[in-house]
């Protein structure tokens, strides 16, 4: 195996300045270098197809200086990334370890899985996630002594905060109204967001950004007043709001028809 030796000379030492020196372990594994000046050195393996490279510090004089090479490991790596809601997320990048080329794109199951060559002891190295409109993510990898496949499974976070609303529209006597259609609107964020109310009466609003100016409006049908609410102030932690309309009252009207001279 090559060993490489580069290190910068203590003052005092014959000539200071810095040098590199080569040498290969025998087929003990033990290898020798002849000559160095005074000084601290870093002793480092480049590796090779079997094993990962390996480097250590040190200074000259000590007894030894050890170089504990590690195997490279064919890892299989697979896992779910969703949204907060736990729904999944698409077209994740997902970066293996020291790569900047995504390995796999998640799916429309927020599925991936991709295979990396690495050295057995690469526990607590980072796997990536990025998506536009998230927060970057990543998950470690464990322990893999002995293991040739992991599961990593991570939630990544909205650039911005939202949250979810959910409600219900009700006549006076408390009876679902379907068909309502309830728009929210902030006009500070300049963002508006439309959903329909269901043979519940329910509606919801799954992604809102959070905000302290919103308005809600609710437009029934003809029997029913619209409804308004003013400054909702909407946190992560959701809201869940009950809409009572106000039947349309009846009156009569009288008038008559005139031409244009009265």
């Amino acid at each position: 195996m090559d060993v490489i030796a580069r290190g910068r000379f203590t003052a005092g030492s014959p000539g200071e300045g810095s040098t590199t020196r080569h040498t290969a372990s025998d087929f003990d594994g033990v290898y020798l270098l002849h000559g160095l000046p005074e000084g601290v050195y870093d002793i480092r393996s480049p590796g090779s197809d079997e094993y990962a490279p390996a480097r250590v510090s040190t200074q000259t004089g000590v007894e030894n200086a050890d170089l504990v090479l590690f195997r490279f490991i064919d890892l299989q790596v697979y896992g779910r990334v969703t949204d907060p809601e736990g729904a999944p997320l698409e077209g994740v990048e997902v970066l293996a370890p020291g790569s900047s080329v995504p390995g796999a794109l998640t799916d429309r199951s927020g599925e991936y899985e991709f295979s990396v060559r690495i050295s057995e002891r690469a526990a607590g190295q980072a796997v990536e996630f990025h998506r536009e409109g998230y927060r970057p993510g990543n998950a470690r990898l464990p322990e893999l002594s002995n293991r040739r496949e992991v599961r990593l499974d991570l939630t990544l976070a909205p650039d911005e905060p939202f949250t979810r609303v959910t409600g219900s529209v009700e006549d006076p006597e408390g009876r679902p109204v379907a068909g309502a259609v309830v728009d929210l609107f902030s006009p500070a964020l300049k963002l508006g967001y439309t959903a329909e109310s269901d043979v519940r009466g329910s509606f919801e609003f799954t992604a809102v950004q959070v905000g302290d100016d919103y308005e809600l409006t609710v437009r029934p049908n003809a029997e029913f007043r619209d409804h308004r609410l003013y400054g909702l102030e909407l946190t992560v932690e959701g809201a869940e709001l009950r809409v009572q309309l106000e039947p349309l009252g009846t009156a009569r009207l009288r008038g008559r028809f005139l031409d244009p001279d009265g």
